[in-house]
């Protein structure tokens, strides 16, 4: 197997992972951050409305939900940018 191959492989594991792992935590931190809010209902509100501008749990939202699912999307990135 070259040495192109084998990174490209690399890549499309890391990019398999992170495309399961992220979602995941993404849903844990939604589920989560709903519960510690006073009268959220997952069903009738908006997720955004747990990192909106003076929540309860915003900086939470916005790192751990939101920025951590951004950096998942990394290795999916590199892995198109090396395909194409």
């Amino acid at each position: 197997m070259s040495k192109n191959s084998s990174q490209l492989l690399n890549t499309l594991q890391l990019a398999a992972v992170s495309g399961i792992i992220g979602p995941i935590i993404f849903a844990v931190v939604v589920f989560v951050l709903g519960q510690l809010r006073p009268n959220y209902n997952h069903f009738t509100q908006t997720m955004s409305e747990l990192g909106e501008v003076g929540g309860q749990n915003a900086m939470v939202m916005n790192i751990a939900g939101l920025g951590l699912l951004g950096i998942d999307w990394g290795p999916i990135l590199l892995l198109m940018w090396k395909t194409f």
